[in-house]
């Protein structure tokens, strides 16, 4: 089974996001690529000034208890290496892309049976990776006007509401402003 939220934030709703899920305990925030076989954790959840648009959206949270757990997996011949989610303890976090003109879907996810891991995740990491979704979830509001599936900072809904008057033609994965 997989275990996820889909979320709209903008950059400015990010450091309660990170607090929210810092709530939860010891967290750290790792790059999902790194230049060698150890992961690189992440100072914040946000992007450092300069850092948008340059840096990944994608990332991983684990439990500082667990980061000797995280398995990183080498590309090809490259020297890149990512982290393996499907074989760690890991919740995957894709930040909201977000230009002025376009807000992009997030997501938090994990899976906790055997049709997307090798071998089924420890039960407190579920447990945890439950709360991280369920903090998100109670930080966020639904409008199942804007996504039905959806959850929205208000700062993203009142964007929306003030940008974006037409449905996207890209359906809840993103929300384009008119005129773009």
């Amino acid at each position: 089974m997989g275990h996820q939220v889909n979320f709209f934030v903008l950059p400015a709703d990010m450091a309660a996001l990170e607090a929210t899920i810092r709530k939860t305990g010891d967290v750290c925030f790792l790059e999902h690529r790194s230049p060698d076989p150890e992961p690189v954790e992440l100072p914040a959840l946000a992007f450092g000034p300069g850092e948008r648009g340059h840096r990944p959206l994608g990332i991983e949270l684990v439990r500082r208890e667990d980061l000797g757990k995280v398995v990183m997996r080498r590309l090809g011949d490259q020297d890149q290496w990512i982290v393996k989610g499907s074989e760690s303890p890991v919740v995957e976090l894709d930040r909201c892309f977000f230009d002025g003109m376009v807000l992009r879907r997030g997501r938090a996810y994990f899976a906790s049976d055997l049709r997307f891991r090798p071998e089924l995740p420890d039960p407190d990491f579920v447990k945890w990776g439950d709360q991280v979704l369920n903090r998100i979830r109670k930080l966020l509001v639904r409008v199942p006007e804007l996504s039905p599936h959806s959850y929205f900072s208000p700062s993203a809904a009142d964007w929306i509401g003030q940008h974006c008057p037409e449905p996207s033609q890209r359906g809840d994965l993103e929300f384009r402003a008119t005129g773009s």
